[in-house]
């Protein structure tokens, strides 16, 4: 979903740090006459002006397209991305990685909230619909919870008496317990807001007795409080505090527990791992999967009025919803989602539609289908993955994402025409060798190289063609990089650095060699110069490896890259450099405890000029601007309207135009594009 707000700070002109890094050589290409070509569409180029006959003939370069953007920021994730739904009225509530969206249940419409809306952070991880004592929906994500007024649409954060900043961490369950007034909250133990009395109290394993910190699921029978830890058992807090913990000490079949409801015969029922478990008399039962059709994983259960049980499993493959019978002890209904697992549903209205949330979007089973139909959020929505860990500009000046589900190729004259996806499929040719895209390292002739975690080192020809690298040593790697010869070395953890032309291994290095010790987490290529940074830094230049600073000296290098004035700048984890002509170090910026620009817990994680010199840094806390040389710092975060903290990867297209990756394989982030 594209969003724009006017951002001064960020409406900053800016240049890639890609830039002159040079032309790195691909292997040769193997035969693949049948393949496909989808390689990016080229950059137009204008024609030559025309010379008067006294002038010398010139070519003038090849002009970019027109950029097709206002002034502003832009926000794209994928929404369909859900971890959680509630129901409010006629809207149905959907919150995941991409955001927050509602959906309007006799239209199928939909709104999608992001940042830029309000929230002050875009991963969301629970949703509930709570009077409290006005109508809200309470979203738990990275920060906290925020508080939507449905009717304005207006955000607004919780606060809590007695908590100070606790409420600033992420919150991963809600429980909204409306006949007594409270609010449940899953975060390093369970919080409880009586909101009626404005009062708060804490349960953790240290403080109230609880048997593990960690919160599956909530729930409340009766006025008794039910915390699922996912690992250690059901704990049960009693309206006195008291704690009673059942385990497989007890008695309990199985412990890793995810949710609990009670039907109206009394019976408890508890979802575990190991499937559904029935709590009656003070006696735990295992119902029987080979007899009952129960799925073997349930991770959300709820007691309908009927007397019926539905419960839901979220495991790696098809999900599953069941309508189980307490009588029978099986499922009079089970509905099958090949696709994915169910991470929440909701039953809706006297027709009994049953709306469930998945990685996939929001879906709706309507009475007597079998298939649910798909309600996805289309608009903009062209992120495969909201983790987003690498960007780089390719020779047609197409902008190569990569995210933590494939490879985007973004026209970033105008992002809103169709993006190209490379992924990985199983049994399926001409495709790079995984998914999640590390690091993007151009090369010659409209080539790529891309380096996957949990993947295999992959090469894009520039004509739609890929040469995927087999074997041990080409999995998982860490980065590639361009020597002055033009060849590509080839970083792993745990083995030597080898260097590779035409496709074939050419050289191979170790610390022995000079190379730095630890691991190398940047090459950065500078004229004739290859840097190679670590915990330490070295240069390989005229066929030589020659360290620069040991360790100690200069350890945690994470990024590189020469300013607008052509000093070289080191980005460690912790501070930044700047060298001199020889080498001589200058501080501009360090990690400080309680700063509130860069303190001593933060760390870079990746640097870029603009055409005036401004430096950008990516942190695991924000974004940090200097326009003055790195003589002064400010710091940009959700507050600000970014969607996450954690800046994973700072970039400049052609444009000028800033672009920020963020997230992880769990926490979302998205991609971020400020205009100027």
């Amino acid at each position: 979903m594209k969003q724009k707000l006017l951002f001064g700070l960020l409406i900053l002109a800016v240049v890639s740090m890609a830039c002159g890094l040079g032309a790195p050589a691909g292997p040769e290409s193997p035969a693949q006459a049948d393949a496909p070509a989808a390689s990016p569409t080229s950059a137009a180029a204008a024609d030559s002006p025309g010379q008067t006959a006294a002038e010398p003939e010139a070519v003038s370069a090849p002009l970019l397209p027109t950029l097709q953007a206002e002034t502003g920021q832009y926000i794209y994730t994928n929404a369909n991305v859900i971890h959680d739904i509630a129901q409010y009225n006629n809207l149905i509530f959907a919150g995941g990685t991409g955001g927050l969206v509602s959906w309007d249940i006799g239209s199928g419409t939909s709104r999608k909230f992001t940042t830029l809306d309000g929230l002050r952070h875009i991963s969301i991880y629970a949703v509930e619909a709570c009077n409290m004592p006005e109508p809200r929906i309470v979203i738990g994500h990275e920060l906290g919870v925020d508080l939507l007024n449905p009717t304005t649409g207006e955000f607004e954060s919780l606060r809590v008496p007695e908590e100070n900043d606790s409420l600033s961490t992420k919150v991963g369950e809600l429980y909204c317990d409306q006949a007594n007034d409270r609010l449940l909250l899953g975060y390093s133990g369970v919080g409880v807001y009586d909101f009626k009395n404005n009062t708060y109290t804490r349960f953790t394993r240290d403080q109230g007795g609880l048997s593990w910190d960690g919160i599956s699921g909530l729930t409340v029978i009766g006025r008794d409080i039910w915390v699922l830890t996912g690992y250690n058992g059901a704990n049960v807090i009693a309206p006195d505090g008291k704690v009673t913990i059942h385990d497989e000490s007890t008695g309990m079949p199985s412990q890793r527990a995810y949710s609990a409801a009670r039907t109206s015969d009394g019976t408890i029922w508890v979802g575990t791992s190991s499937g559904l478990l029935k709590f009656r008399g003070n006696q735990w039962t295992l119902i029987e999967r080979s007899t009952s059709s129960v799925p073997g994983e349930v991770n959300n259960l709820f007691a309908a009025a009927d007397g019926t049980l539905w419960l839901s499993s979220y495991p790696i493959g098809t999900g599953r919803i069941c309508q189980f019978d307490p009588k029978t002890e099986t499922c009079s209904l089970l509905h099958e989602y090949p696709l994915d697992g169910v991470a929440a549903f909701e039953l809706v209205g006297d027709a009994q539609l049953i709306f469930y949330g998945t990685r996939q979007g929001l879906q709706l089973l309507k009475p007597g289908e079998e298939k649910a139909e798909s309600w996805l959020v289309k608009v903009d929505e062209k992120l495969r993955s909201n983790f987003v860990s690498s960007m780089a500009l390719d020779g047609n000046n197409q902008l190569w994402v990569g995210t933590g589900n494939g490879i985007h190729i973004v026209n970033p004259a105008d992002p809103e025409t169709d993006w190209t996806l490379y992924r990985a499929e199983r049994d399926m040719p001409n495709l790079p060798g995984g998914n999640w895209a590390s690091a993007l390292i151009p090369a010659e002739n409209d080539a790529v190289w891309a380096v996957f975690t949990n993947g295999q080192l992959s090469y894009f020809d520039g004509a739609g063609r890929w040469t995927v690298f087999d074997g041990s040593e080409y999995y998982s790697v860490r980065t590639v990089g361009i020597d002055p010869q033009g060849r590509a070395w080839v970083v792993k953890r745990d083995q030597p650095v080898f260097v590779m032309e035409n496709g074939e291994k050419v050289a191979e290095y170790t610390t022995d060699d000079g190379l730095p010790e630890g691991d190398i987490n940047v090459l950065f290529r500078d004229g004739d110069t290859l840097w190679i940074g670590g915990n330490g830094l070295a240069r390989f230049k005229d066929g030589k490896i020659e360290p620069v600073f040991n360790k100690d000296e200069m350890g945690g290098v994470v990024a590189m890259s020469r300013d607008k004035d052509g000093s070289l700048l080191v980005a460690r984890f912790g501070s930044l450099i700047r060298l001199d002509e020889n080498n001589l170090p200058t501080v501009l910026l360090k990690g400080e405890f309680g700063s509130d620009i860069f303190d001593s817990f933060t760390s870079i994680t990746g640097m870029a000029f603009n055409s005036s010199g401004t430096i950008y840094l990516g942190t695991s806390n924000g974004l940090l601007i200097s326009e003055d040389n790195g003589a002064s710092w400010v710091r940009i975060t959700t507050a600000d309207g970014i969607t996450t903290n954690y800046i994973r990867v700072v970039f400049v297209d052609q444009y000028d135009t800033l672009w920020l990756g963020g997230g992880d394989s769990f926490a979302g982030g998205g991609l971020m594009r400020y205009v100027p």
